[in-house]
């Protein structure tokens, strides 16, 4: 059952649009302190060939997400890297799933991989603002890691919240 609601993302969406950049780079610092790794995981990313306009859309994703998460007052964990690539071992397998269905096949699946979600409200919001940013399909290796770290953000932190 998802514990993160639209009303918790709309207030992370509003409270970090407004912030500053001095603001960012506190939240920053503090998602370093409680959550290294989900920094780590999207700081990385400028090593792997994403651009740095494909990389502050993954910073401001991680924003959202961490102020989703307070905003629900949720208390979670450390997400460690353990955690982090059993998370992405999923979103691997799905993707590796639809990868050959139907186009109906493929739209059914990700319907009912939405509804079957940990947190399927913020899952939402990471896809439609890759979506709302023309990400591009995964088409490079580069792209085929920014892509898995947004959703991988969301993953690792559903994982972690339902037992918060």
């Amino acid at each position: 059952m998802p514990r993160i609601f639209p009303t918790h993302i709309s207030r992370a969406l509003q409270l970090v649009g407004a912030m500053t950049l001095a603001e960012k780079e506190q939240l920053i610092d503090e998602i370093y302190a409680a959550q290294p790794n989900l920094l780590a995981s999207v700081v990385v990313q400028s090593k792997l060939g994403t651009s740095n306009e494909e990389l502050d859309l993954l910073l401001n994703l991680l924003l959202v997400c961490y102020e989703s998460v307070r905003a629900a007052d949720i208390r979670l964990p450390a997400i460690s890297e353990e955690i982090q690539e059993e998370c992405l071992a999923r979103v691997v397998g799905r993707a590796k799933f639809i990868e050959n269905l139907s186009d109906e096949m493929r739209s059914k699946t990700i319907q009912d991989q939405l509804s079957e979600h940990g947190e399927p409200n913020l899952l939402a919001l990471v896809v439609c603002e890759l979506q709302a940013h023309s990400v591009p399909a995964a088409r490079t290796e580069a792209a085929k890691y920014f892509l898995m770290s947004a959703l991988n953000l969301v993953e690792s932190i559903a994982h972690v919240a339902k037992d918060a």
